[in-house]
Parts: C-alpha cells; sequence; structure tokens
C-alpha cells in the first residue's frame, strides 16, 4: 500500500514539474512542437513499473557511494581492543521481548487514503465511461460519407502532407458541430451534415489537412493517455489544467503544421475556414477542429503571426527541453518494490538448509554468513529476502548514527530518565547506550532519535543501504511495525560490514556499536546479537541478529520469526540451537 503511495505521489510531482516546465519554457518552445510537448507525460506511467536500472543508478549516487570512496583505514575488521570493554565477560539480561504494542495509525490512515482515491478513481472512471457510451451512440447515428467532392480534397490533402492511411474512414453526422477525428488504430473522420453541404472546395482541403495531421502526429493516442492520468489522479487540479493546455497545444501545434504546407493567401483563408467552423464539440474522445472562444482567439493569433522558417533549429531546442524532462524524471524519486530486498550474493555460494519452523511458515526465515567460507547457510531463503519491520534491531544503527552525529559518545551516553511510567520496569531509570541496548529502552532511541531529526535519519540511513529507507511511520515509531523494513539477507550484509570496518563512519564509533551488542565470551567463540520483538495488530514478530567470532573465522546471522508466539526471546533460542547443531555455538 505505501508502495502505491509513493508511486502515486512521485506520478503527480512530475506531472506538476512538466506542467512548470511548460509554462517556463513557452517562449523557447516552437508552436509546432507545443502539442508534442506532452508526449512526455508518458513517461509518468513508468513509475508504476518498478525500473531496476533507473534505482539502482540512484543507489549507486546515492546509497552506495561509501563503497567506492571508501575510508580506507576502516578497512580492516575492528578489534574490541581499541575501545574499552564496558560490560563483564558474561551479559546477563540480554534476551528480553520489552516492546510495546505498534500503534496500527500509520496502516489506518493509509487504508483511508486509499479508499478515498478508490472513490474518486471509480467516480472518474464512471465518467468517462458514460461519456464513451454517449460517443458510441453518436457514431451509431453516423453514416459512412460518400461524396466525390470530399473524397478529391481528402487525396489532395493527403498528397499535400505526404501522408498515406488506407484504413482511414470518413463519417458525417448531425450530433456534431464541428468536424472532429478520433481513433488510433482504425481513425476515422466526423464531418457534420450542415458543413458538407455549405462548405467549399478550399475549406474542405483545410479541414481534412488539418484533422489528417492530428492523425499523422497520433494525438488521439495522446488524449487517451491523459484520460487515465486523469482518471488516476482524479484528485490533482494540476492535471485537469494539463489536459486543458494539451488540447490547445494540440489544436496549435496542428495549425502550424497545415500551415507549413500552406502559402501566403491560403495561410489566411485557413484561418477565416477556422473562424466559419467557430463551434466546440462535447465528447472528449473526439479532437475537434473548431473549439472554445478564448482557446479559438488563441489560435488565431498564432495564425496571425505566423512565419515559415527552417524547422532544425526549433527541433534542437525541443530536443534539448524533452532531455531536460527526461532528467527531471531520473531525479523525481521513484517508488521501490518494498516487500523483496534487492541483495545480491554474487561470488557467494547459498546452501539451503531445512527446518520444521522455517519450513511450515513462508516469514520464518534464518540467514548465516559463514566469512572464511564466503557462503550463506539459509533457512527458507524465499522469507530471508522478504522485508520486514526491524522492530528494536533498528536500535544498533541509530546508536552508530547518534555517535557519529554527536548526540552521544563514547564516554558520555547517558540519558536521564523523565518520569514516565513505563510497562517495564528496567526502563524506568536512567539509561547509557549499553543499558538502553540490554533493556531495549524505546525511550532512549526515540529521544537521540529526535534530536537527529528525520532529514539527517534518512541520509544516515541511505548511506549505508538499510532496506527500503522508508521513514514515513514518524520520529518515533517507523522502525515499531510501521514503514522502515529490512530483510534478514540485508541485516547479515550490514553486521559483516560493520565488524569490519566497511561503513563509512569513524572506526572508533563503529568498535563501541560493536562492542555494545557484546554478549558473552567463551575459549572458542565470542558472540555479539540484538533480539527484537514487535506486536502488530495482525501478528508478533521476533528477531535476533548478530555474529560470532571464531578461531575458524567470523559468522553473522539474522532471525526473523513471525506469528501468535513469535518474540525476540524465540528467535535467539532457535537461532543459537541451530548455531549450535551446526557446531558454531
Amino acid at each position: 500500500m505505501i508502495y502505491f503511495l509513493y508511486t502515486m505521489a512521485s506520478m503527480n510531482l512530475f506531472l506538476s514539474l512538466l506542467f512548470l516546465i511548460r509554462k517556463l519554457l513557452d517562449k523557447q518552445l516552437s508552436p509546432i512542437y507545443y502539442g508534442k510537448f506532452w508526449n512526455l507525460a508518458g513517461l509518468t506511467l513508468l513509475f508504476s513499473i518498478p525500473n531496476p536500472l533507473i534505482i539502482g543508478l540512484r543507489d549507486l549516487f546515492f546509497y552506495r557511494i561509501q563503497d567506492i570512496v571508501s575510508n580506507k583505514a576502516n578497512s580492516t575488521p575492528l578489534q574490541l581492543g581499541k575501545t574499552e570493554r564496558i560490560i563483564e565477560n558474561v551479559q546477563t539480561g540480554w534476551m528480553n521481548d520489552n516492546a510495546i504494542p505498534a500503534s496500527d495509525a500509520l496502516n489506518k490512515f493509509i487504508f483511508i487514503v486509499l479508499f478515498i482515491w478508490t472513490i474518486g478513481a471509480i467516480v472518474a472512471l464512471v465518467r468517462s465511461l458514460y461519456t464513451y457510451i454517449q460517443f458510441r451512440k453518436l457514431l451509431r447515428t453516423a453514416n459512412l460519407l460518400v461524396d466525390d467532392r470530399v473524397d478529391k480534397q481528402l487525396k489532395s490533402a493527403m498528397k499535400r502532407l505526404g501522408y498515406q492511411r488506407d484504413r482511414l474512414v470518413l463519417m458525417q453526422s448531425a450530433e456534431i458541430d464541428s468536424p472532429a477525428t478520433f481513433g488510433v488504430f482504425c481513425p476515422a473522420i466526423l464531418l457534420p451534415d450542415h458543413f458538407i453541404d455549405t462548405a467549399s472546395e478550399e475549406q474542405l482541403f483545410f479541414i481534412l489537412m488539418h484533422e489528417l495531421v492530428h492523425q499523422k502526429n497520433k494525438d488521439s493516442l495522446q488524449n487517451y493517455l491523459l484520460m487515465v492520468l486523469m482518471i488516476l489522479n482524479w484528485f490533482n487540479p494540476v492535471t485537469y489544467l494539463i489536459a486543458k493546455q494539451a488540447r490547445q497545444d494540440r489544436e496549435i501545434s496542428c495549425d502550424q503544421s497545415v500551415m507549413r504546407f500552406l502559402n501566403e493567401e491560403d495561410v489566411f483563408f485557413y484561418g477565416s475556414t477556422l473562424l466559419d467552423c467557430a463551434s466546440q464539440n462535447d465528447h472528449s474522445y473526439v479532437l475537434s477542429f473548431s473549439a472554445k472562444k478564448n482557446d479559438l482567439s488563441k489560435r488565431i493569433e498564432f495564425i496571425s503571426s505566423f512565419q515559415s522558417s527552417s524547422p532544425k533549429k526549433f527541433a534542437t531546442k525541443f530536443t534539448l527541453i524533452s532531455v531536460l524532462v527526461v532528467c527531471l524524471f531520473l531525479i523525481v524519486p521513484q517508488a521501490r518494490t518494498e516487500e523483496k530486498d534487492q541483495f545480491s550474493s554474487t561470488n557467494k555460494s547459498i546452501e539451503q538448509k531445512s527446518d520444521p519452523i522455517f519450513d511450515t511458515e513462508k516469514n520464518n526465515s534464518l540467514v548465516i554468513y559463514d566469512e572464511s567460507k564466503n557462503r550463506y547457510l539459509t533457512y527458507n531463503p524465499a522469507g530471508g529476502h522478504s522485508r520486514y519491520s526491524p522492530d528494536s534491531t533498528y536500535k544498533i544503527w541509530s546508536a552508530l548514527f547518534a555517535l557519529e552525529e554527536k548526540k552521544i559518545d563514547r564516554t558520555n551516553n547517558q540519558r536521564s530518565w523523565d518520569g514516565t511510567s513505563y510497562p517495564y520496569d528496567s526502563w524506568n531509570q536512567d539509561q547509557d547506550l549499553k543499558m538502553a541496548l540490554t533493556n531495549s529502552t524505546n525511550w532512549y532511541f526515540q529521544q537521540v532519535d529526535s534530536e537527529l531529526g528525520k532529514g539527517k535519519l534518512k541520509e544516515h540511513f541511505h548511506s549505508i543501504n538499510y532496506g527500503n529507507m522508508n521513514l514515513l511511520g514518524g520520529i518515533d515509531n517507523y522502525w515499531l511495525e510501521s514503514s522502515l523494513k529490512i530483510s534478514p539477507f540485508e541485516q547479515v550484509e550490514l553486521l559483516r560490514k560493520l565488524f569490519n570496518g566497511e561503513l563509512n563512519y569513524a572506526a572508533e564509533n563503529m568498535a563501541f556499536v560493536k562492542e555494545s551488542i557484546y554478549i558473552q565470551s567463551q575459549l572458542s567463540y565470542t558472540l555479539y546479537g540484538k533480539t527484537g520483538t514487535g506486536n502488530s495488530v495482525s501478528a508478533s514478530t521476533g528477531w535476533f541478529i548478530g555474529a560470532i567470532e571464531t578461531g575458524s573465522g567470523n559468522y553473522y546471522f539474522s532471525c526473523h520469526l513471525q506469528g501468535e508466539k513469535a518474540t525476540g526471546t524465540a528467535a535467539a533460542k532457535k537461532t543459537l540451537a541451530i548455531l549450535r547443531e551446526l557446531e558454531i555455538y
């Protein structure tokens, strides 16, 4: 649902920029290209299609730049000796399920927005269908036009334009007031009954040329495209302004194209023909020769000032403007498909393992990365690539960001409890970073997040390429069964980079965060980890992520459980049991 809202936001931002460019560059754009400019509105529909190439380019420049200009001093694994050990040899109390039920306000808000949009889109679609039904009724009353005089002028117009359309149909109807054209694959030209009887051969010639240019430019297709955009974006007044502007621009462009094939005297008679046919058709599915008085006066103004010139100069300008629009399209953020990660395991082998807990539930998964052998051991790989709210596991990164921005430091990271009564006694006291991580104290990290601000948080999440990087859920709750999501594979990769000093952060800050999630040491291993528990309306969630340093190499792991009894404790117990089976722990 959030993906859909982001897509709509991107579409409307691009349409607004497109309309602004049209207004700002009015003098730089030749009238003959006015109509063609709105073909660029078709780029809007590309926002609804996930584009890995565009997203990949954006990631390269904005999210993964540290991989290119990484701090070489941080390229070696972090050693705990670089920072003062702040805990005892065996840490207790780390396995807990301290979690406040997540608010469902964001999902309710999104549901209401989608419900309103759906109702509006249905109304807009019904109106469009009603107009189409009326248009089809009009066509049933129309007759095929068989007239030697009209056929002669049609052939002359085609010859003058160098345009041939064998399937073109001529029709006449008493239900329309002005000549019009419609159709893309089976085009037709509609002429009013009264006009056929009274029009001179010159007027027929000019009108048929005008309608043929519409067909040659595929203006009907552009008209249908804008109708679709109006249905999708019915709530945005800019969409209606674009449709109105495009309607006028198509006619001006068409006039300009016709006049290029006329001499000075014929241009005058062409303008006179336009005035003689001054009437507006009400059907949005046709392109009328004439228009409303305001639009008509604008067209007459362009006709009276028409000067034939070389099209090359104008073509170059239009090309440059088109390039500008395409660049804006690339800059406008494109919504990501948040359900699955973009993680690549290139050059790493994946060994699929089996366990009943992970085999029977699609949202349960465990990913273990064996660094020494450069391989993954995965339980339910599909679940490992699915993104979920990180819950309290995000606090590892909140701590790193706060250290980097000097909101806390390695010697002074205590926060005072404000006296608010929380459901867990361990929260109702002053906390330092280690205590806050061990107790999973929400208020501690909500404080530092608030001081950082959403803008700075977004910068940091982008810099480490953290999951979907979506903070729509609000500064206090974006990580708690809300908008921010990450997959087990992505969790493992970030931990690996943290432990190896591959992130573009100060080495001492990364070492301190690593030390802060230390759990216990034995002769053969050192265990680090962080649990996370989420309680949403639909299900409970449990995370356990971390690493084990052994004499034979490092292992990084991320376990995600979802279901009625899923908790961080359950995820930790299951992970450690499997690590013991694998003789790692």
